[in-house]
């Protein structure tokens, strides 16, 4: 019944704007000018451009409006003086456009304009398209539909495409680290509206693939309308409905599951299904994306059969589009995203019934209302709501028990969470303007308001040394009922400066406040993109500096109501008797919070060896202050205390190597040397979704996903006969890793104990695409083969660090070389 209330809610929003939009009828002297940019494939396959930037020059050469595409590659240009006019269109990977148009009085023109692919679409921007002058300061990496479909993603899921970003690593734990930040350092927009999670700030949405127009990751993310976070920030662009109707399946052939050379069941089936277009033609449309998700993955090293994680989930993705009116759009969005996944974080050393189940229930909803004010500026305004509840239980009803060669028994921790977010935000784009200088303006203003409520329940967890005997014990004491709730206010205003035409300048001041740290943060901004020959468009010279304040997650936030841990020591085996009981009390130190901060700058040059050939390197270093820590004390009041008091250091060297093969592809080579060092004992290590029971002194020392080296080479190539080939290959350092004992002490300094073995992993994908005629109709499908680990190269995830097991420094649980096969519909 929920659902039904919100889809219809959903609707209703659209008709009530359609009334209201409908009293704004444009001037009767005045011209719009309408333009929709395109690309046509070589298969004829025409998809909108969103991002891209339209300007509108009089016949003597004076600019007098830009608009920015919206998800359509539709871009509006109202109260035009009738006449002839020159206009551009600006997008990385294009080659830019120039035509010329007529306006006439008191109509709208509508104005197609085809752009022609320079490369394809994982963006390391090209300078040199803007007639000599650099582009702006602040540019993101552009992942767009093509690269989505084309390149190897063994889980087809969005994120899997980041880490193809040199600056974008995934740690041993499965998160995406970005620029040497934690994952909940990093933020995810949708259609510009924050969906992370508010309990523990990761990400905590997912969407089909085919729901995505484009992803905008800003590893340098100087702009001021960004913000609650201090790593970089993914923003995703969604796919509207056009006025052609569009149907599309993919993945609908289930993969078998082999035991012993026969067939017992199902291994995988990942069935897409989505479908758009016009309800009402030129004015209103429809898309609707769905994915289910049966995924069964294998850990190697444990005996069959109970070595199998198990992934269950649907996602779906709709969007409403009604142009109102020439000044008014809407749109709305609703989404939802059940998942279950049993037997969660399964390995080498923490078998099947030691694990945890998971399940995430929720839906997003948001409304937005665009409006063309006098002389093209654009009014924004945002409503949204995001539900997320999670549930964690156990596999089994004993208590867990921890040896030198693993975990035994049921996990530990019990979770029934529930969360709500409400955000609304408006904000304002001011048309171009001169001012010494070309400026574009912008301001915003965000208020947004999260509550959750949780059952957290800890069971006790036993420490047993090598001779079986009892180390120590852990207990957790008090009411498992947790709830919290944060208030947030942000206004920002930055302004895009043009006042050479050889540089731009990006400023931006950014102010923040929320109801748990209760502090005014205030943090400028400024990036900065030059050409130091003037005139000599191939060679770009872009840099910045930031200050980035970090949201307090919610779970921060209520730490001293969550259970108290009580730790009971005992002696060695011969006399195996209590020798004392410690309890911790929960607290926050000097009871406040603060907000992490970061104080990043980077400095970067783009050089266009030739036509086809781009080099980059690039220097960045972020100072991370005050992170969220979680310690003992025991000074005569034994505490665990959260604080602000750690910090992190991340330093990186880039290079990137691109050639371009005009529109047949890309091939990209990167190097990066980097260093990422902390402290240890973030709070997310014990209190996100999966609880750790054993906290010990914090220690700064090497991030667990520091990788000083890493090669990377991408690309996509299309060949004769309709075939699109995209290789993959990785080349790294191992992850670091502690040593500890019998007693899970850590011994010597933390994550210098060692590394994993080099990783090597080179993937591959094969597209052929074949159109079929059928009544007058050409229907297009493609078949599709992708291999993963190509070299079947040896790869582990676990080892056994307990220096009092036998199996001391081995190393397991390698994914060998993998298959896969889909079938694409198109009509």
């Amino acid at each position: 019944m929920m659902t039904l209330r919100l889809m219809f809610i959903h609707g209703l929003f659209l008709l009530i704007g359609g009334a209201v939009g409908a009293d704004s009828p444009p001037s009767a002297a005045a011209g719009r000018l309408r333009v929709i940019v395109e690309h046509v494939s070589p298969d004829g396959d025409v998809s909108r451009l969103p991002n891209a930037r339209v300007i509108l020059f009089t016949s003597d050469g004076r600019e007098i409006g830009r608009v920015t595409t919206d998800g359509q590659g539709q871009g509006l240009l109202a109260h035009l003086p009738p006449g002839e006019y020159i206009i551009q269109a600006e997008l990385e990977a294009f080659r830019t456009l120039r035509q010329r148009v007529t306006v006439p009085a008191g109509e709208t023109t509508r104005q197609r304009l085809q752009m022609t692919l320079i490369g394809p679409a994982n963006e390391i921007h090209v300078p040199g398209q803007t007639d000599g002058a650099p582009d702006h300061a602040v540019l993101p990496e552009i992942i767009r539909q093509r690269l989505l479909q084309n390149v190897p993603l063994l889980d087809e899921q969005f994120q899997d495409t980041l880490p193809l970003l040199p600056s974008v690593i995934r740690s041993p734990d499965g998160q995406l680290n970005m620029k040497g930040a934690r994952a909940s350092q990093s933020g995810l927009l949708v259609n510009s509206v924050n969906v992370t999670d508010p309990v523990t700030g990761e990400f905590a949405m997912d969407l089909p693939l085919e729901a995505i127009e484009s992803m905008e990751v800003y590893l340098h993310p100087y702009a001021a309308e960004f913000g609650k976070f201090t790593g970089a920030v993914t923003s995703i662009e969604t796919r509207s409905g056009t006025n052609r109707w569009q149907f599309g399946m993919t993945g609908f052939i289930p993969r078998p599951r082999w035991r012993n050379g026969t067939i017992n069941g199902i291994r995988s089936f990942t069935p897409r299904l989505s479908f758009s277009g016009p309800l009402v033609k030129d004015k209103l449309w429809f898309a609707f994306n769905s994915e289910y998700r049966f995924i069964r993955q294998r850990v190697y090293s444990l005996p069959d059969p109970d070595n199998e994680t198990v992934l269950e989930s649907y996602d779906f993705f709709s969007r409403l589009d009604w142009q109102i009116n020439a000044d008014h759009r809407l749109r709305s969005a609703f989404s939802r995203y059940p998942q279950t996944v049993s037997y969660v974080n399964m390995n080498t050393f923490h078998p099947r019934e030691s694990t945890a189940n998971f399940r995430q229930r929720g839906f997003f909803l948001a409304f937005s209302e665009q409006a063309v004010i006098h002389l093209n500026s654009v009014l924004e305004t945002t409503f949204s709501i995001k539900d997320y509840d999670a549930d964690i239980w156990a596999n089994s009803a004993t208590e867990t028990t921890i040896t030198p060669d693993g975990w035994q028994g049921g996990y530990f921790n019990r979770q029934e969470r529930f969360s709500r977010r409400y955000e609304f935000s408006q904000e304002y784009a001011h048309a171009p303007f001169r001012w010494h200088g070309i400026h574009l303006a912008k301001a915003g203003c965000t208020v947004a308001h999260a509550a959750y409520e949780s059952a957290d329940d800890s069971r006790p967890v036993n420490i047993r040394r090598a001779d079986g005997s009892l180390s120590q014990r852990i207990e957790f004491l008090g009411s498992p009922s947790v709830a919290g709730d944060i208030t947030e206010l942000t206004v920002f205003l930055q302004d895009d400066w043009q006042p050479r035409d050889w540089l731009n300048l990006h400023l931006g001041l950014r102010f923040d406040r929320d109801s748990l740290s209760r502090t005014n943060n205030v943090a400028p901004r400024l990036g900065f993109a030059l050409l130091p020959v003037p005139g000599d468009d191939r060679t770009v010279i872009r840099g910045g500096f930031g200050l980035f304040y970090d949201k307090i997650p919610l779970i921060a936030g209520v730490f001293p109501q969550y259970q108290h841990m009580q730790v009971t020591r005992y002696g060695p085996a011969d006399d195996n008797f209590s020798l004392d009981t410690t309890r911790y009390r929960n607290v926050i130190l000097d009871n406040t919070l603060a907000n992490p901060y970061s104080l990043t700058w980077n400095v970067e040059a783009d050089r266009r060896i030739t036509d086809h050939l781009l080099l980059r390197l690039g220097y960045l270093q972020r100072n991370q202050r005050r992170d969220l820590l979680l310690n003992v004390a025991d000074d005569g009041e034994p505490r665990l205390m959260l604080s602000n008091g750690g910090k992190s250091n991340y330093r990186e060297g880039l290079f990137i190597l691109k050639y371009m093969f005009s529109t047949r592809g890309e091939f990209s080579f990167s190097y990066v040397r980097s260093s990422s060092q902390g402290n240890l004992n973030h709070y997310q290590n014990f209190l996100g979704n999966y609880h750790q029971p054993i906290i010990r002194e914090d220690e700064y020392g090497p991030e667990p996903y520091d990788v000083p080296h890493r090669f990377l080479f991408s690309g996509i190539i299309t060949l004769p006969w309709d075939l699109t080939v995209s290789p993959t290959v990785e080349y790294r350092n191992g992850f670091p890793w502690s040593v500890v004992d019998e007693d899970q002490n850590f011994v010597g300094e933390r994550n210098r104990g060692g590394r994993f073995p080099r990783f090597f992993s080179a993937d591959i994908q094969i597209a052929r695409s074949l159109s079929i005629p059928f009544r007058g109709r050409t229907y297009h499908t493609r078949l599709v083969l992708g291999v993963y680990n190509l070299t079947h190269h040896w790869n582990p995830r676990d080892v056994q660090n307990n220096l009092d097991s036998d199996a001391f420094g081995g190393f397991y649980n390698s994914v060998g070389r993998k298959f896969r096969f889909r079938l694409e519909f198109d009509f």
